[in-house]
């Protein structure tokens, strides 16, 4: 039979996918143990990425998943992305079935900073964060349950107790600190978790010194 257009596409895609990862393989540039997905398992990094969960834990029982297998580019591992797409129950279970959680990623990477980097970043007082925190504090006590380090840092030096001392996320900062993140580590500014925090704050009283003056303002042009 013919095949479609569609078909030949996809197995160039196939095909060049596989030649990358013999590539990266041969020349050394893949990390030491990585196995670079191959097309079936890029298929099943895809389903993660687009939170098929239905289909990825079909994948693990019929023992088709390469756990720790990465992306050619970014070098991103399933676990990796699941954290990335807050999928709870995806990264349970690639921690079950081996994933490691103090793998990085090209750009240097690990599972806890894409937790923190995607879940992290807007202060508690956010509305529309409220069950996605409570979702990743879930996410980082499972990764720290099968021992991902707590202090790994990011380029700038920065570690989740920074992030989690920034914005305000006092479940996560106990998260923590029971499991040995360091109160005191200073990024390559010199700046510790509590002098972020109190940053914060400065900027929220600033925030709010602000609106009470806009709002006297309006009050005393509406008098007048």
């Amino acid at each position: 039979a013919l095949e479609t257009p569609f078909e030949r596409a996809a197995d160039a895609l196939g095909r060049a996918i596989e030649e990358t990862s013999k590539a990266l393989q041969a020349s050394g540039q893949a990390d030491p143990g990585t196995a670079v997905a191959n097309r079936e398992q890029m298929a099943i990094l895809e389903d993660v990425r687009r939170k098929r969960v239905v289909r990825v834990e079909e994948a693990f029982e019929r023992g088709d998943v390469t756990v720790n297998a990465v992306e050619p580019s970014m070098h991103n591992s399933g676990l990796m992305l699941a954290v990335q797409a807050g999928l709870l129950s995806l990264t349970r279970l690639y921690l079950r079935y081996g994933g490691d959680p103090n793998r990085s990623n090209r750009p240097g990477q690990v599972p806890i900073h894409v937790a923190w980097s995607s879940w992290l970043k807007e202060p508690v007082e956010s509305p529309k964060r409220q069950l996605q925190l409570l979702v990743v504090t879930d996410i980082l006590a499972a990764l720290l349950e099968y021992g991902a380090n707590p202090n790994t840092r990011n380029h700038n030096g920065l570690t989740a107790m920074h992030f989690a001392a920034s914005y305000g996320h006092e479940a996560i900062l106990r998260l923590l600190l029971r499991a040995g993140g360091a109160a005191h580590s200073r990024d390559r500014h010199g700046r510790a978790p509590i002098d972020l925090a109190r940053r914060r704050i400065e900027a929220l009283e600033a925030k709010a010194a602000k609106a009470a003056e806009d709002d006297a303002a309006g009050g005393g042009a509406a008098a007048a």
